[in-house]
């Protein structure tokens, strides 16, 4: 199910729609429910991912705790290039982030307790 949001979040159509508080918050949520399940990590980082091209939207992910959800699943499924490469580029898309050919870093999130 989730893994098809992933695909469904990559349609315009679709994106307002999961892209809601509401849907962003679901998606926050299973991710940090689900945290030993390497295919709800990897849907909900390719979900986020897709949906955070809106700078409104990639707000709605810092606001419902995206960051600390993603940093959970890039520690926990490190090995897992799918659960990488979705959290790679959501968090590459923040308002400060750096170049997305950089990796995410997390200090400023870790040290403000997001673990």
């Amino acid at each position: 199910m989730v893994r098809a949001l992933t695909n469904l979040s990559a349609d315009d159509a679709n994106k307002a729609r999961i892209g809601s508080e509401e849907g962003v918050a679901t998606l926050v949520q299973a991710s940090l429910a689900h945290g030993d399940s390497a295919a709800v990590q990897a849907g909900v980082a390719g979900a986020l991912r897709n949906l955070s091209v809106s700078a409104e939207v990639a707000q709605l992910i810092i606001d419902r705790d995206g960051i600390r959800a993603l940093i959970a699943a890039a520690t926990t499924h490190a090995a897992n290039a799918i659960v990488q490469a979705g959290h790679s580029t959501a968090c590459s898309r923040r308002k400060d982030s750096h170049t997305t050919s950089r990796p995410c870093s997390h200090g400023k999130y870790l040290d403000q307790g997001y673990r």
